[in-house]
């Protein structure tokens, strides 16, 4: 009896790990999971034809859906999946062709089709099942090469067959991010387009890159690289720029200017040893900064300057700034003579409209709503030096009373501890 419980409770186990591996390894693809829910289903019924038609699915195809799964964010489990997938009709698959034809969507259908098929023993029928949805769809065959061949650099984890695709791919095919499929072995540019690049490298590789000179994509990522920034480095008109999970670290000088930016994402990173700011802002909407490291970096001026190791242009206008869960240490804003009518403050940043300061919002046009959050960093060690008239603090130009600002949970440790002006 007690070895029947054990075995019970082991098979509870084993099916709790199950799940566990979905969700450490889901499949996070941002163009599916924005599908509306009843696309979002149609997709993973039709998929799941392809699945049960003439077979029984294996562990691996399971665990694989369930992994596409908790990427997407559904609610409902792969059983439910399986069974609407039973009741599909004419109507669902010339809707989903419909679809299709106008979608980027096609692509991943067509490579998650080949990639469960693979991982079971299915019969011509099924084959020729796929083959005719993805005909349907409007891929063509020499796209239908390029998709098999990621395919098969998925399935064995072969970077080779994925640079062999690159050379493959259509004008249309190159605009298809395949990196929530291939980003965990492959290290590169995984999308290198005039509209997007998409540069990263697995967990425990080190891929370093220098960034320099102008980057006008309209959607840029870096994700788990070593990144030197070179003068001259300048984002200007993109869309959304995501840096995470790298190390930063200067070239010759270099910081980075955001110029008429949509969207910055900065998670998870490294940067250290900058002495002319990190990063220079103009016209950037929103910014978000968390869970960041920054050591020994600042900012050495003549005459009147606040924000060491961020400045801006004035009257930037972005309507939001987060800042949160960071770490700076020993970071600097330092005039090169003490001078009584002059002044440095703001070793981090400096929220106003002020001259030379003012990092994010010009708070006099009150027809924008702002949002700024500055919740749970720690500052340590850190220096306003010869600053000759400013109250010393490590953010200046605001105040905690401002609309729409939130500044709570901050650690101020070492000479420094005053963190607003």
């Amino acid at each position: 009896m007690e070895e029947k419980n054990l075995n019970k409770n082991i098979a509870g186990i084993r099916n709790a790990m199950t799940e566990m591996k979905a969700e450490m390894y889901a499949i996070k693809n941002p163009e599916l999971a924005e599908l509306d829910e009843y696309r979002k289903t149609l997709y993973l019924k039709v998929l799941c034809t392809v699945l049960q038609y003439e077979n029984t699915p294996s562990d691996m195809q399971i665990l694989y859906l369930k992994r596409l799964l908790k990427g997407l964010g559904t609610d409902e489990p792969v059983e439910e999946y399986m069974r609407k997938a039973l009741d599909i009709s004419d109507v669902d698959i010339r809707e989903f062709v419909g679809y299709m034809k106008d979608s980027r969507i096609k692509y991943y259908f067509a490579l998650e089709g080949i990639l469960l098929i693979s991982m079971g023993d299915y019969s011509a029928d099924t084959y020729e099942y796929l083959a005719e949805l993805i005909e349907l769809t409007g891929i063509s065959k020499d796209e239908l090469r390029g998709v098999s061949l990621v395919a098969k650099s998925v399935l064995q984890q072969d970077s080779a067959y994925y640079d062999q695709a690159k050379e493959l791919l259509t004008d249309d095919l190159q605009q298809v991010n395949f990196a929530p499929y291939i980003k965990n072995y492959y290290a590169g540019a995984i999308l290198d387009t005039q509209h997007e690049k998409y540069y990263s490298a697995p967990k425990g590789e080190t891929l370093q890159l220098t960034l320099s000179g102008v980057h006008k994509a309209e959607k840029i990522t870096y994700d788990n690289l070593v990144l030197y920034v070179d003068a001259g480095c300048n984002f200007d008109g993109c869309e959304c720029v995501t840096i995470s999970n790298c190390k930063l670290m200067p070239a010759n000088n270099g910081s980075i200017r955001f110029e008429s930016i949509g969207k910055l994402q900065i998670e998870n990173c490294e940067f250290l040893d900058f002495e002319n700011r990190v990063a220079f802002f103009a016209r950037v909407n929103s910014i978000q900064i968390n869970g960041c490291r920054f050591e020994n970096c600042g900012f050495t001026c003549t005459g009147d300057r606040r924000g060491g190791v961020f400045g801006t242009a004035c009257l930037n206008n972005a309507v939001k700034f987060e800042f949160n869960g960071n770490k700076v240490r020993k970071c600097y804003i330092k005039a090169k003579e003490r001078h009584p009518l002059y002044g440095v403050s703001g070793v981090l940043i400096c929220l106003s409209g002020s001259y030379n300061g003012g990092l994010l919002f010009d708070f006099l046009d009150k027809s924008k709503k702002v949002e700024v959050a500055i919740c749970d960093n720690q500052f340590i060690d850190c220096q306003c030096i010869n600053n000759g008239r400013y109250t010393e603090a490590i953010i200046s130009g605001i105040s905690s009373e401002t609309d729409g600002v939130k500044i709570q949970n901050n650690q101020c440790i070492g000479s420094l501890t005053r963190l607003l002006e």
